[in-house]
């Protein structure tokens, strides 16, 4: 989502526009844009309407809220290996398919993670990540990272009951 409020494919975002985050406009600062390699697509098992892969993280609560990921080790390789700078405890990470509600427009939704077994997906297809100050921002009406750097972005100040109605009516 644009800082505008308009929806914008990600593979259409450019460096130096603004999307919309948790705080207001947040500067695409770079674009990362590797390819899917062997990781896993995720979906939603009821209505397949997002797609990401294995390693993203979302915003969730399970108990508490924090963020989740599917594969919290190929997470950390992509911080091992400078993808982006990472939590202040990478270890912290949420995972699992099951029980978990994710952080969207509309408030908390509760979702099953499964993997997308489309023919769509190869190894040489394009991911494409928003580099931004580290400042979630909403993808498809959901909160995820957009080059997760929490020197630079406090997680801890999130709370989505409360933040989520600066996206009412989108």
């Amino acid at each position: 989502m644009m800082y505008n409020k308009e929806w914008k494919n990600i593979e259409n975002v450019k460096i130096g526009e603004y999307l919309l985050s948790i705080n207001g406009p947040t500067l695409v600062e770079s674009l990362d844009n590797v390819k899917l390699g062997h990781r896993k697509m995720l979906t939603f098992e009821d209505d397949r309407s997002f797609k990401w892969s294995e390693e993203h993280l979302l915003w969730a609560k399970y108990i508490k809220e924090w963020w989740w990921c599917f594969n919290t080790h190929t997470w950390r390789k992509e911080v091992e290996n400078g993808y982006v700078k990472g939590l202040k405890d990478n270890f912290s990470l949420m995972t699992g398919d099951n029980g978990f509600s994710f952080a969207h427009i509309n408030g908390w939704v509760n979702r099953k993670v499964v993997e997308d077994f489309s023919s769509d997906w190869n190894t040489e297809t394009p991911l494409y990540l928003p580099i931004t100050d580290g400042s979630p921002i909403i993808v498809d009406g959901y909160l995820v990272t957009a080059g997760t750097d929490e020197k630079r972005f406090d997680y801890n100040k999130i709370n989505w009951d409360r933040d989520c109605k600066g996206f009412k009516g989108v």
